[in-house]
This record gives C-alpha cells, sequence and structure tokens, in this order.
C-alpha cells in the first residue's frame, strides 16, 4: 500500500520528465537558424488612398454681437431616431468676432430635434485667421 502511494507521487514527475526529454530531442533535430549578415531594408507599406476633401459652401443663417451662423445647404438630411422624433443633421460654420484667441472659425456637424428643442454636436474643428486646423 505504501507502494502504491510513492507510485502514484512519481507519476507526474515521470510525465513531466517524458515531456521535457521529447521537446530536448525535437530541439536538437530542428535545424540551426543564423540570422542574416545584413538586416533586412524595413519596407513602408503603400499610403493608403483616403478620400478628397469636398469644400462646403456656406450660406449666412443669422448672427448675434460675437458670432455670425452660416449652414451648407448640401448637408442637410434627416432621419428618425429611436425615440421616433424626426433629426436634421447639418454642418454648422461659426465665425467669432474679435476673437483675440487662436481659433476664429469653428465648423461642426449639429444633429437638431426641433420636436424636443434640443441638439447635439457630433463633429467640431477649429481654424485660424489664416484658414489652417487648429488643435482644441
Amino acid at each position: 500500500m505504501q507502494t502504491s502511494k510513492n507510485l502514484k507521487k512519481l507519476l507526474p514527475m515521470v510525465t513531466l520528465t517524458l515531456l521535457l526529454t521529447a521537446a530536448a530531442t525535437l530541439s536538437a533535430c530542428a535545424p540551426a537558424v543564423e540570422p542574416p549578415a545584413t538586416p533586412p531594408a524595413a519596407e513602408t507599406p503603400a499610403a493608403p488612398t483616403l478620400p478628397q476633401a469636398q469644400e462646403k459652401i456656406f450660406e449666412q443663417a443669422g448672427s448675434d454681437p460675437w458670432r455670425d451662423y452660416s449652414f451648407e445647404p448640401a448637408s442637410l438630411q434627416t432621419w428618425i431616431n429611436e425615440e421616433g422624433d424626426e433629426i436634421l443633421d447639418v454642418w454648422v460654420r461659426i465665425d467669432y468676432k474679435n476673437n483675440p484667441g487662436t481659433a476664429v472659425r469653428d465648423e461642426q456637424q449639429w444633429h437638431i430635434d426641433f420636436k424636443n428643442n434640443r441638439y447635439k454636436v457630433s463633429d467640431s474643428f477649429a481654424y485660424d485667421a489664416e484658414g489652417n486646423f487648429c488643435e482644441t
């Protein structure tokens, strides 16, 4: 009975020894891999072709003492949200008057819900006086 207990303790060790022996034998049979004398030149992947941006043509919509608002008629789209309300999507340009900061114009995509008197901005881009994109 004592012998069978000792054998049960040794059985996992025998299995592990056999696995390690087999792994060592297989790795000894594999051919050695030598690194190349000169490393391969880095390949630059081809740049994906991006669609060209369409210049937006905005029409004046309104103003207040600090801003002028314009919208792009070609961007007008309507859809129904999950609540069953009609939503109007439109690109809006906001030109800031006498802005002492860097950004003088924002272009934003608005989603307007007239029924609930609310809107949401999903995209917004800021530009300086020369028309360069600004980080915001």
